[in-house]
């Protein structure tokens, strides 16, 4: 493993060298660095340098991360240290800004950096009671990207409102609350627990967001 480890930080180190070298590339590593210069790089070359950053990520931050394909990896290093070598860049023409993609449906990765078009994943295919589930999978390293679906149906929802509004009427009637009170009592809390429901989520989103922003 040592002798993959070297190979990968060597590399890695080469390509950095030669993008900050040839692009005045700036970032704290390969990434940013890409990231910064990526508009003047050839698009394949920058998907097999993110490919490159993700598997040298892997090995210093994973104590279980395995290199499957060596060859693979010594491939694309000596591609992208080759173009890098012997590419004359041209900085003086204005590219088009980088991470602009013609997709809505594009996102960055927060495990490679990539900006791409995630692959779609069925987790649960759902049913009367549950949504479907998915997982958006980055193209570039295959990571997760962010989920979406789950959770109960509109159907499940009325079923479990009528369920907890016949409870709540029931012990309203057990403890001497006459009949059409009862009720009126029971979807006036059945209301209020909804929406005490949808304001808590709404201040955790919040608080996310402000989390987000301070770290940032």
């Amino acid at each position: 493993m040592s002798g993959i480890y070297e190979k990968v930080i060597k590399n890695t180190k080469k390509i950095e060298a030669l993008l900050e070298e040839k692009l005045t590339a700036e970032g704290k590593g390969l990434y940013e660095k890409t990231v910064s210069v990526e508009a003047f790089v050839d698009q394949d070359i920058v998907k097999k340098i993110r490919r490159i950053a993700t598997i040298r990520n892997k090995l210093m931050h994973e104590d279980e991360f395995e290199l499957a394909n060596t060859d693979s990896f010594e491939e694309d290093c000596k591609d992208v240290i080759y173009y890098l070598s012997t590419t004359e860049f041209d900085q003086s023409i204005t590219p088009k800004p980088a991470g602009i993609k013609q997709s809505r449906n594009a996102r960055v990765c927060k495990s490679c950096g990539a900006d791409t078009k995630p692959i779609l994943h069925i987790t649960s295919s759902g049913g009367i009671f549950t949504n479907e589930s998915r997982r958006h999978i980055c193209s570039i390293c295959g990571e997760t990207m962010y989920t979406s679906g789950g959770g109960i149906t509109f159907m499940a929802f009325i079923i479990m409102c009528f369920i907890i509004l016949a409870f709540i009427d029931g012990i309203l009637k057990e403890i001497g609350v006459p009949t059409g009170l009862s009720t009126i009592l029971a979807l006036v809390s059945m209301i209020l627990w909804i929406m005490k429901s949808k304001l808590v989520n709404l201040f955790l989103e919040l608080w996310k967001r402000k989390k987000k922003s301070e770290k940032a």
